[in-house]
């Protein structure tokens, strides 16, 4: 595949994931009621995402294997998603840290970060999907998201070879 078209895929896919994780955070604040404790509940993703984006920070300078920053962020959604399921605390400090994670991970692609490829197939063929199935949408408005997962999903799959075989492309 051309360097080209791979740069191509790669900045549908960061684009995709930071402007949905962007729609997404703003609809949690602006158009869902706001649930009593509110302010809590932003404390603890603020909390999160600022520890999440420490571990970034601090595992890219000090050259730690990509695999420790992914398993950060996929442990981070997952450990969220399961707080979820036993507290309505977790489904809210959820909705913000999915986006959250969407919008790094679209970034991390977007400067070809290894540690980007496997949250973003995470969100696009697994966790975007199975929430998009929870969500109050119009018909349209969700055939349109599935497209676009599917889409993610392939360009992701289209990018693994590059993004794995070069070992001296940065962590």
């Amino acid at each position: 595949m051309g360097t080209r078209l791979q740069r191509g895929l790669r900045a549908f896919v960061a684009l995709s994931l930071v402007l949905g994780g962007i729609v997404l955070l703003l609809e949690a604040r602006l158009i869902r009621e706001t649930p009593p404790g509110w302010g809590w509940m932003f404390l603890a993703w603020a909390i999160w995402a600022g520890a999440l984006g420490l571990v970034l920070g601090f595992g890219s300078r000090a050259g730690w294997p990509w695999t420790v920053l992914a398993v950060a962020f996929l442990g981070s959604m997952l450990a969220a998603v399961g707080w979820s399921h036993f507290d309505e605390t977790g489904h809210y400090v959820l909705g913000l840290l999915a986006p959250t994670i969407a919008i790094l991970a679209g970034f991390g692609l977007s400067r070809s970060q290894r540690w980007a490829w496997p949250v973003a197939f995470a969100i696009a063929a697994g966790v975007g999907p199975l929430f998009l199935s929870f969500a109050p949408l119009p018909d349209p408005a969700y055939l349109g998201a599935m497209a676009l997962f599917v889409a993610d999903a392939l360009a992701l799959l289209a990018l693994a070879e590059e993004t794995f075989r070069n070992p001296g492309r940065p962590a």
